[in-house]
């Protein structure tokens, strides 16, 4: 009977101990999508509730905007060609799969983001795994974090069949021709190299295979293209420190170095007056923060299984003033080149609550626009990107009048209302490929390759 009770109480603390986990999930979602996200509102309460999260006010996003009502798609776009507003056929099996699939992985954000002491908890589980000697990972682990040889961390993509991708881009381009504005898709590099990582690429990774894919197809259709990824080979340079170790983005610095090329880019094929030698690296000084920034991926293995990469941002040696606007932040500045800076993510030391390569305009924008007040008006130039093109877009700015840019993953109006609006000459989209999807979803204005 003892024994009983025991376990009795043993299974009633563990309950109520779930229980209040769960409780306490629940308040956070309420507190950030509700209150925060969607209200404003930041005060002693939702601090109290987010006692441990310091980048709560960041959920925010600043006011909120109607981008569809500035920017707002035509009954006609929507009903256009291959750019219809409604789902791809499925078969019964992938509609079953898919919203399970997506609740696995709501669940799963939601219980790590929102979880007390979730850090805590994940460092003791890494401890763990390390004392038993537990670091094997799958390399058919899709969206798992593989250790290469070098220490660098990655992820390994699937091969996908990117014709409607690639359809969805030739249209686009075509769209950008019609309103006299030029277009140019930009393939930035994958962490994994086709020349470099020949026991991976094209055996279980196939990041480069299908950014190949779709390279081949634009051209076939007549569209400009440059590969970012053949000029890190033509120039010898070794792939892996182009990126952080910790982290899936390429470094600022590698940023810069792309941004010159792309300016030259500009300067002869469309014909922009640009000194492109504003961005020769010997220009620029740098802050350092040594050991400062657990990427994405370290994030995912911890502390306990990886070291954090250094850090630095970069600044010009000569004059620079820029007018910087983030309408959803509410920002709208003119500084030097740091005003495109967000100095909260460098500020003090914090692996797991900050993001020091979200300095690079703010992070993840719907839309961002930089005007140099120094140049005289040569241009202006319109870059769709992901998180990829956020140590490029500044530096761009260092050389052209006016560079306006969109995250279509967060700008949800029409892209091409904003090019019938602003009348850019140079329209650049410039993805990694690992954002290069099979299927796109039209539904919800948030695809990355919707660019109606």
């Amino acid at each position: 009977m003892k024994s009983k009770r025991i376990e009795q109480t043993i299974y009633g603390v563990c309950l109520a101990i779930l229980v209040f986990l769960m409780c306490t999930i629940g308040l956070r979602f309420f507190v950030r999508q509700v209150l925060v996200k969607h209200m404003g509102v930041s005060n002693s309460f939702t601090d109290l509730v987010f006692f441990d999260a310091q980048d709560l006010g960041a959920a925010a996003d600043g006011a909120s905007i109607d981008w569809e009502k500035l920017y707002p798609f035509s009954q006609e776009l929507l009903a256009k060609g291959i750019l219809q507003d409604e789902e791809p056929k499925k078969g019964k099996l992938d509609k079953i799969r898919e919203p399970i699939q997506a609740g696995e992985e709501k669940i799963e954000t939601y219980s790590s983001d929102l979880l007390i002491g979730y850090n805590a908890l994940t460092d003791m589980a890494k401890r763990y795994e390390n004392l038993i000697r537990w670091n094997y990972v799958s390399y058919s682990e899709y969206n798992g974090i593989v250790k290469q040889d070098d220490g660098y961390l990655t992820s390994l993509v699937a091969k996908k069949d990117v014709t409607e991708a690639a359809q969805s881009l030739t249209e686009f381009a075509k769209y950008c021709g019609e309103q006299g504005s030029a277009f140019c898709y930009i393939q930035a590099p994958y962490k994994i190299s086709k020349y470099e990582d020949k026991d991976i690429s094209g055996r279980t990774d196939f990041a480069n295979q299908n950014a190949d894919d779709l390279l081949e197809q634009l051209r076939e259709a007549g569209v400009d293209t440059y590969d970012i990824r053949e000029t890190i080979h033509d120039e010898g340079l070794s792939h892996h420190p182009l990126f952080y170790r910790t982290d899936h983005h390429w470094r600022g610095e590698t940023g810069l170095w792309a941004s010159k090329h792309i300016l030259e880019l500009l300067k002869e094929q469309y014909g922009y007056d640009i000194d492109a030698s504003v961005l020769e690296p010997e220009r620029f000084t740098s802050v350092d923060y040594p050991a400062w920034f657990l990427g994405s991926q370290g994030k995912k293995v911890r502390l306990e299984q990886t070291d954090p990469d250094d850090f630095s941002l970069l600044y010009p040696t000569y004059p620079t003033e820029l007018h910087y606007t983030i309408p959803n932040l509410g920002i709208d500045a003119v500084g030097d080149f740091s005003v495109t800076y967000d100095m909260a993510q460098v500020e003090e030391l914090d692996y797991y609550g900050k993001n020091p390569y979200g300095a690079y305009i703010y992070g993840d924008r719907p839309m961002e626009t930089i005007e140099n007040e120094l140049l005289e008006d040569n241009g202006r130039l319109l870059v769709v990107h992901e998180s990829f093109g956020n140590c490029v877009v500044p530096f761009l700015a260092l050389g052209i009048k006016n560079v306006d840019s969109l995250d279509l993953r967060h700008f949800t109006g029409s892209v091409q209302e904003y090019i019938k609006q602003t009348e850019p000459d140079v329209v650049l989209v410039l993805y990694n490929p690992s954002v290069i999807p099979e299927s796109i979803d039209w539904t919800t204005h948030g695809a990355l390759f919707d660019f109606r």
